[in-house]
């Protein structure tokens, strides 16, 4: 309640009644733990691209993946407070571009891209999430698609390729995306299930 700046493992430790050397043991800087609890909610959502890929498909999977991650952090109370409280903190930030990079190259292991155009599409898209964490989701007349296909699109151009090249992927991955059931995180044998446990 008290916002990421303000907050301390010592606080956190005691919400969690365990011993604040446990929790710097594991995470050593609020950074650390917030780059394991990104990383844990990412991870739920791999699995995802098994059932967007169909012959050679990157785009798709991507998407998918991306779009079901966004979708969790964005309608998912617990997880889109954090993310608006620490979209304003430059290292936090630069985590979530770094891991989205890491992502986005993962589904491309010979990118038909440079290096510095990933990256800037990259540093573009996640502006583009930002803005719509802290702001678009919480207005009248949100679309979550239609503002996700249009943030695919920015990375495209930002790539220096044509929105149509990827036109049916995109599609396809909303569509999947729209499909699929809620991965329940918290729930038992959910990547965060220890953080509700009594």
């Amino acid at each position: 309640t008290q916002g990421y700046e303000k907050t301390t493992l010592r606080a956190i430790a005691e919400s969690l009644n365990v011993a604040v050397g446990n929790v710097t043991y594991y995470y050593p800087r609020k950074e650390d733990l917030v780059r394991g609890y990104h990383d844990l909610v990412m991870e739920a959502f791999l699995p995802d691209r098994d059932a967007a890929v169909q012959g050679d498909d990157p785009w798709t999977a991507y998407f998918l993946v991306e779009y079901r991650f966004l979708h969790f952090i964005t309608f998912d109370e617990k997880t889109a407070g954090l993310y608006v409280s620490f979209t304003n903190v430059p290292s936090l930030r630069e985590l979530y571009i770094s891991t989205h990079q890491a992502l986005f190259l993962s589904f491309f292991p010979e990118p038909p891209f440079s290096e510095e155009e990933a990256m800037a599409s990259t540093i573009a898209m996640c502006a583009l999430q930002f803005g719509m964490i802290q702001s678009l989701r919480t207005r009248d007349g949100f679309h979550f698609p239609e503002t996700m296909r249009r943030i695919f699109e920015a990375r495209l151009a930002f790539l220096k390729m044509e929105p149509s090249a990827c036109a049916i992927s995109i599609d396809r991955a909303i569509t999947l995306g729209m499909g699929m059931p809620d991965v329940d995180i918290y729930g038992p044998g959910g990547p965060l299930a220890a953080l509700v446990q009594p």
